[in-house]
């Protein structure tokens, strides 16, 4: 019921494509039917910010289908308990990956809200260049920081 709950949430984007995934296989999860972001594959790509946000929905979505792999393996081998409690670190890693996402994603929208309004914004058109500026080299720090799961997952290419 909680999976079926999801549409118009911030989950949405890793529910949708994880109940897919699972129909197609009978139930189970299989990462090789998921579907990968697309871009040019130059350095420029990684400047916009929908890039950069797309790569960080990928990474979130492919660390909870991983979790979800996990789980399932793990529960035909032991306990519901002994499963889940294998697959915390995992679940730590998807939640991170999540929440950065999240964060990222509610940033830019912010500031485009803020673009929208011009003159009854409080912040000037100078701010706002800043702060864009601001949120790419935040997006493109965690992409350094996290460049494990973003390169284990296909999020980028080098």
């Amino acid at each position: 019921a909680l999976l079926k709950d999801h549409k118009g949430t911030d989950m949405e984007y890793l529910i949708a494509p994880l109940m897919t995934l699972m129909k197609q296989n009978g139930g189970v999860p299989n990462k090789s039917t998921f579907v990968l972001p697309t871009t040019n594959g130059n350095a420029q790509d990684f400047l916009d910010v929908s890039t950069i946000l797309k790569a960080f929905q990928h990474r979130s979505a492919c660390l909870l289908l991983d979790v979800a792999m996990q789980l399932a393996s793990n529960m035909a081998k032991s306990s519901a308990q002994q499963a889940w409690n294998d697959c915390l670190l995992g679940m730590a890693r998807a939640s991170r990956a999540h929440a950065s996402y999240i964060l990222l994603r509610d940033f830019y929208n912010g500031l485009k809200e803020e673009e929208n309004k011009s003159s009854a914004s409080c912040l000037g058109s100078n701010e706002i260049q800043v702060l864009s500026q601001c949120l790419t080299l935040l997006g493109l720090y965690w992409m350094d920081q996290y460049l494990e799961d973003f390169l284990q997952n296909q999020s980028i290419s080098t």
